[in-house]
């Protein structure tokens, strides 16, 4: 089964290569028998690339037996075996002395096996000790079981990961749902106590207003609890809005009418008839815009639904003699309307969370104007429904700016006039109620 020129066993030297020992040089049976029972596989080939050796153990791994392919052109045999770059590498070994080790390498090109068989390969020259032959030898050690086992560990360890992310993540959904439940229950709270003062407040009007009637008192005083009792049903009345609105958006039920309106004439209406409730607090309020006309799809109800509580905010949150300023930009493409004010400001921390349903700012200026923590909840779903953005900036001590990018679409119409927007009787009683919570009793 050998050449003449392996009469003897191999080791390995620097290069990995085999080279050959000389202690039992002539006894060929017993390097025949010790090669055909060491338990890796062993091909040998010769100048030519002929196999000249297939040992026992290879012919049990690969169930190929020797007497089909001695003789035989290895590169003929099995062509795809090992990649173009490997089968160069093989043919020029001889010439760069390194050895070919390649780990884990799947050999069903070799074996006949209905299953994957993974093999440690090495491949070297074969090496006497006076000269370099022309010979190549392959060994072959089989790690299918080991890599199995890596296989079912990296299995394993897959599903630990996954349990563990799946664990992180119910973990922070449960800190989420925790959250919520804590943010719904101080909901209720405050909602409970922002119902029960205008009540109280309307039930004790009623009762001065029924005494002074006994009494004979003028109508002075009378028309101030009068007043009182209006103002607290519409802070009522604007919280129950709030919270129908915020409940049909929820379930998809909230709907927006559009049709094409001038943006400018809409805003800029909105600003006029909030000009007197903003002079009564002693703030300057001053619109200004780029452009006096640009016609685009809205709905002028939630536009106004939106102007009217961030002017409401701005004016809560400025001091007298402050300052509001209204801004249109038009950028072709997209409308810019701004809200600014010289207000109390918001801080930092607290940027992230006012869109936020049931969330507000927790400055202590503001803490004579608790509210709901729905109203720039609304706005921002009110915004989003006209495929639009806001965003807010702020500076504590110094004011907050809100920005709303709309995009500018047309609404095809079957020759359908554009809409104009007018100042009515309606369009105070909204503004009367959106400002509700300024003018408290």
């Amino acid at each position: 089964m050998l050449s003449s020129d392996y009469s003897c066993l191999f080791s390995n030297n620097s290069n990995n290569n085999f080279i050959v020992n000389t202690d039992i040089s002539n006894d060929k049976n017993m390097i025949n028998t010790i090669i055909d029972n060491v338990p890796i596989g062993v091909i040998i080939l010769d100048s030519k690339f002929n196999i000249i050796l297939w040992n026992s153990t290879l012919e049990e791994m690969s169930k190929i037996y020797n007497k089909t392919v001695i003789g035989k052109n290895f590169f003929q045999i099995f062509p795809n075996a090992f990649t173009e770059d490997i089968n160069i590498k093989i043919k020029n070994i001889i010439n760069d002395k390194e050895a070919i080790i390649l780990d884990n390498l799947l050999v069903n090109n070799f074996f006949s096996s209905k299953h994957h068989k993974y093999c440690n390969i090495k491949i070297s020259a074969l090496r006497n000790k006076s000269s370099i032959s022309n010979d190549i030898m392959f060994t072959f050690e089989d790690c299918t079981v080991l890599q199995n086992i890596k296989y079912e560990l990296n299995k394993e360890c897959s599903i630990v990961k996954t349990l563990i992310k799946k664990i992180k993540e119910d973990r922070l959904h449960l800190n989420k749902m925790q959250e919520i439940d804590k943010l719904r229950t101080d909901f209720f709270t405050n909602i409970s106590h922002d119902l029960r003062t205008p009540l109280n407040i309307i039930l004790s009007a009623l009762q001065l207003m029924k005494s002074f009637n006994n009494l004979n008192c003028n109508e002075e005083k009378s028309f101030k609890y009068f007043k009182s009792i209006k103002q607290n049903s519409l802070r009522l009345l604007k919280l129950i809005n709030n919270l129908i609105d915020i409940t049909k958006i929820d379930s998809g039920y909230f709907q927006i009418n559009t049709g094409n309106y001038n943006i400018v004439n809409v805003v800029e209406d909105i600003t006029l008839s909030v000009a007197q409730y903003v002079e009564n607090k002693s703030i300057t309020l001053t619109f200004d815009t780029n452009t006096e006309e640009k016609i685009m799809a809205c709905d002028p109800d939630k536009i106004e639904r939106i102007m009217l509580n961030l002017i409401s905010n701005a004016i809560k949150f400025t001091n007298p003699g402050g300052h509001i300023f209204i801004n249109i930009f038009d950028k072709n493409d997209y409308i810019v309307i701004c809200v600014e004010d010289t207000g109390i400001g918001i801080l930092e921390n607290d940027l992230d969370i006012i869109f936020e349903r049931f969330r507000q700012a927790n400055a202590t200026s503001s803490i004579n104007y608790t509210g709901s923590g729905i109203g720039l909840s609304l706005v921002k779903s009110l915004v989003e429904m006209h495929e639009g953005k806001i965003s807010v900036k702020s500076t504590y001590g110094k004011g907050t700016k809100f920005t709303i990018k709309l995009p500018v679409t047309i609404k095809k119409t079957d020759n359908v006039p554009i809409q104009n927007t007018s100042f009515n009787k309606s369009h105070i009683e909204k503004v009367s109620i959106e400002f509700s919570d300024i003018y408290t009793s």
